[in-house]
Formats: structure tokens, C-alpha cells, sequence
């Protein structure tokens, strides 16, 4: 089904994507609580063949309660929407967008930031907005974007500063059932391995494919002859191998497996 909304979403990249090198230092914004007081998901309703209803009544579901099977049917549309709006930058950014933080979701469960579901929401309220507003401005959506993007990589930063409680540990427990993700406080080689797993999960460049090579690295020297640990070396080395070759057209179930390897 082909979007309603007649506005040309095809902005150039260079006018929708924030730079974040150019403004901001995200170590500013490691505390920050994302507000989503303007977030209205019942805004936009009475069209009933809108190619969001479907994604809207998936995004209702998580509001409420955010489960794996919730989650797949999260990916599960999203693919479908990838090819409906095939080749428009502004729809690859949200639906993209989309799909990471429901990832990161199912992979850290109870351990999520919490500010990943809060920018869940907004990307599909403002990605609502962009295709039911027949009238939007290019500037208007220029600016969403930049909003959005903006908060996502504050997100990113967010996320590759924490690392999940241990179990056993009470305080830790107490902290995420509280709501907040709780930050390392060592060197620990696998929590600075999932922190860059996490970093390529969101984003894929070469500082983060080397951080990642170097993390295995350090995982690598502290495993001895455990053959069973070299094994789930050997795959992340294969993985990563794969993603520097493919980059940001790396298919979605490798970064899957780079979680389940990691786990392993």
C-alpha cells in the first residue's frame, strides 16, 4: 500500500541527519530523561487504511506491556514497511530506528534503559505525524528528524555507559526494578565487550567495528585454554569479520547473534 501523504519525504541526508560532532558533547546528557508529555498516540486516528495501522496497534501493545512475542510482530511489520517505503531516506531513519531500540529491548529485557521504550514512542508518534500531516513542511520534517536523531545517539551514549546488574546482587536488582540501569564501575573485558556490541547495534562505523575487535581481543586473553570460550571467540570474530564487510547492510540477525554469542 503506498503512503497517503503526498509530501516528498526523499530529503537529502545531509539536511536530516543531525551531526552531532558539530554541537554537542554527549557526556552532557548521560543523566538526561527523555519527555514524552507531547506524545499523543491516539492523535492520528479514523484512517483505517493507513499503511501504520498495523505498527500503531503493535506500538499501543509495548506502551502497555513490552514482551517477546510483542516484540517480534514489532519486527515482523517493520520488514514490511521497509519495502513499502523503499528508498525514502526520512521513512529508512524511523523505521530503521525503530527496529534497533526493539532489539536492544528483547536482547537487555528488564535491564533496558529506560529511556529506550520513551524514544520508541516518540519515533513512532513523530514517523505518524510526518506521513498523516498532508500539509508538513520540509523544514518541518528536516527538524523532527534532527530532534530525533539527536536523541537517539544521546541514547546510544546512554546505553554504552551501563551494563547489566549482576546476579546475586541485590542493590543492583533493587536499582532496575527501580528503572535505572545500573553503570560499571571496573574494567571488566565483557562489559566493555557488550558495550561495543551495543555501540554496533545502533550504529556501524569503523571506530566502533575496531573498539569491538579489540574487546574480543581482551575477552580472548582472559580465557585460557577454555575451548568452549573459544568457540564463541571464534564466532565473534567471525561475525564481526562479516559486519566490516557488509557495514550498515548487514542483515539484522547478525547483531542477534552477536548477543547470543556474547550470552554464551
Amino acid at each position: 500500500m503506498e503512503p497517503k501523504n503526498g509530501q516528498d519525504m526523499n530529503t537529502s541526508r545531509e539536511q536530516i541527519t543531525t551531526t552531532l560532532d558539530e554541537a554537542e558533547d554527549l557526556t552532557l546528557f548521560a543523566d538526561e530523561t527523555f519527555d514524552t508529555d507531547d506524545v499523543d498516540l491516539f492523535e492520528f486516528t479514523g484512517e483505517e487504511d493507513s499503511p501504520l495501522t498495523r505498527l500503531k496497534s503493535i506500538i499501543l501493545s509495548l506502551d502497555w506491556e513490552i514482551t517477546d512475542e510483542i516484540l517480534q510482530e514489532l519486527a515482523d511489520e517493520l520488514a514490511e514497511l521497509q519495502k513499502v517505503w523503499e528508498g525514502d531516506k526520512v521513512a529508512r531513519v524511523y523505521l530503521q530506528g525503530l527496529g534497533k531500540i526493539g532489539r536492544y529491548l528483547r536482547s537487555e529485557g528488564a535491564y533496558a534503559h529506560p529511556n529506550a521504550i520513551k524514544l520508541l514512542l516518540t519515533f513512532y508518534y513523530n514517523f505518524e505525524k510526518i506521513i498523516s500531516s498532508p500539509d508538513i513542511t520540509g523544514d518541518t520534517i528536516a527538524a523532527l528528524l534532527k530532534s530525533d536523531v539527536r536523541k537517539f545517539k544521546i541514547l546510544q551514549y546512554q546505553i554504552s555507559q551501563t551494563a547489566p546488574a549482576p546476579e546475586g546482587d541485590e542493590e543492583s536488582e533493587a536499582a532496575v526494578e527501580a528503572g535505572y540501569a545500573v553503570a560499571p564501575d571496573s574494567q571488566d573485558p565483557l562489559q566493555l565487550l557488550k558495550a561495543s556490541i551495543l555501540g554496533l547495534e545502533w550504529e556501524v562505523t569503523d571506530t566502533g567495528l575496531e573498539e569491538f575487535n579489540q574487546r574480543v581481543v581482551g575477552v580472548e586473553e582472559t580465557c585460557g585454554d577454555d575451548r568452549s570460550a573459544q568457540v564463541l571467540i571464534q564466532g565473534l570474530k567471525a561475525l564481526g569479520a562479516y559486519i566490516t564487510e557488509e557495514k550498515a547492510d548487514a542483515h539484522p540477525e547478525a547483531f542477534t547473534l552477536l548477543h547470543s554469542f556474547y550470552e554464551g
